[in-house]
This record gives structure tokens, sequence and C-alpha cells, in this order.
């Protein structure tokens, strides 16, 4: 299961069974993060920063659906080195989830993203020596 795609128009995905939480407008960090906690109903102990971000990304055990899809309708405007972050992030935690789990996380980008988001990943996994 591909658990990182890329949509034509991702404002209209929405899959069933799942809790889906839609991104848009997001242009910097901290709306970011307090978007992200609205949109996946996250827990009043959120300490918006990246780490608890990602220990959030790995828990969900506030969320009934097995399923959770994070789709973003437009790609965050942010710095290169926190849009890098981000998406490290995503990638982190979508992966560090097991099939055997009680949850697990799907992200969603436009299609026009692509590259961005593929270039950002490319250099996570194969980091320049």
């Amino acid at each position: 299961m591909n658990r990182i795609r890329f949509e034509e128009t991702p404002r209209l995905y929405n899959p069933s069974l799942a809790f889906v939480a839609h991104l848009s407008g997001v242009t910097n960090k901290e709306t970011l993060l307090s978007t992200l906690c609205k949109e996946l109903k996250f827990p009043n102990y959120f300490g918006f920063n990246w780490d608890a971000l990602y220990d959030l990304l790995r828990d969900f055990d506030w969320i009934k659906e097995r399923r959770i899809v994070l789709v973003h309708d437009t790609l965050p405007i942010l710095d290169y080195e926190n849009l890098y972050t981000y998406v490290e992030i995503l990638y982190d935690s979508v992966y560090d989830w097991k099939d055997d789990e009680n949850h697990y996380l799907e992200v969603v980008f436009p299609k026009d993203c692509e590259s961005i988001v593929k270039e950002i990943l490319d250099n996570k996994i194969n980091p320049a020596l």
C-alpha cells in the first residue's frame, strides 16, 4: 500500500471508512502546527513543535477510525528547512506504523507538488555523502 500519494484534485479525495483531515492555506510553521492540531483533533497536551507532532502522528488513540488520511489540498508554504523537516516527519510517521497496529497514516499531496516532495524524500532516503 502506498501511504504517500499524489492526487490531481486532493480536496476531493475523501475515502470512506477513514478519518480524513484536510490542510490548505498554510503559510508558516505556526499555522501548520495549529491547523494540524485542529484538523487531527490533537489532545490538549500537544506541544506545537516538531517533536510533539511526530509523537502524535504515531499515536491517534483519540481517533476511532483505523485509517487516518492527511490530505494537503495545497502544499504548505514554508521555508525549505521547515518544509524538509515537515515532510521528513510525515515520511517517518507513515512508515513507522505497522500493518497490524490499531491505526495507520496516509498522506496525500497535490500532484503538481510531487517533484518537490519527492526531491525532499530522495534527500532523506539517499543523503549526499
